[in-house]
C-alpha cells in the first residue's frame, strides 16, 4: 500500500483548515500523513484528539533558503516538502479551500496504478465558489497525485501562479 503525503499550505485559515482536516479523517484510504504548513506569524495548534501519527503541523513564516518572510507560494511548498520523508510514495496537495470526497485518496491511488505513470489527475474535479459546488473540467492541482521523489527532485517555481509547473512540466513533455 502506497504511503501518501497530503500537503496543505495555509496562512492561519482556521475555519478552512478544520474542514480539510475533517476531509482527511474521512478518507477511505488509510495510509496517509497530512502535513499542514502554516506560513503565518501566528502559530496554529492541532486538537489533542487528532491522531498524532496522521498529522504534522509546521508553523513557519520564514523561508529556509532566504531567511526572510515568504514572498511566493513556491517558496512555501519547497519548504513544506522538506518534511516529506524519502520513503514517501505519493504527494497530493490538499488545498484548504477545496473539497475532498472520502474516496479522494483511494481513487487517486487507483488512477496512478491504472496509468502506470508518475502522476495521475482525474478529468473532472469538484470546485466550490460563491455559487456552490460545481463539477469542472480539471485544471486543479489538488486533484493531482504525483510521485513524491519526482516532486522533491524538481521542486516548485518561485513565479506566482506557476509554482506547480516546475514539477508538472517535465511530466507532460
Amino acid at each position: 500500500m502506497k504511503k501518501v503525503y497530503l500537503i496543505t499550505a495555509t496562512k492561519n485559515r482556521h475555519k478552512q483548515l478544520e474542514r480539510v482536516v475533517r476531509f482527511s479523517l474521512n478518507q477511505t484510504y488509510q495510509n496517509w500523513v497530512h502535513i499542514i504548513y502554516n506560513n503565518s506569524a501566528s502559530p496554529l495548534r492541532l486538537n489533542d484528539n487528532l491522531p498524532k501519527d496522521k498529522f504534522i503541523l509546521v508553523n513557519n513564516n520564514i523561508s529556509l533558503v532566504t531567511k526572510q518572510s515568504y514572498t511566493n507560494l513556491g517558496e512555501i511548498y519547497n519548504d513544506a516538502i522538506t518534511h516529506v520523508p524519502d520513503d514517501a510514495d505519493v504527494i497530493n496537495f490538499m488545498d484548504d479551500d477545496d473539497i475532498f470526497l472520502p474516496t479522494h485518496i483511494e481513487e487517486g491511488i487507483k488512477g496512478l496504478e491504472r496509468g502506470g505513470k508518475k502522476a495521475y489527475k482525474p478529468s473532472h474535479s469538484w470546485f466550490k465558489n460563491g455559487a456552490g459546488c460545481t463539477l469542472v473540467s480539471n485544471v486543479l492541482e489538488p486533484s493531482i497525485f504525483v510521485d513524491a521523489k519526482h516532486v522533491k527532485e524538481y521542486g516548485f517555481s518561485q513565479e506566482t501562479t506557476a509554482q506547480h509547473l516546475q514539477w508538472l512540466d517535465p511530466l507532460i513533455g
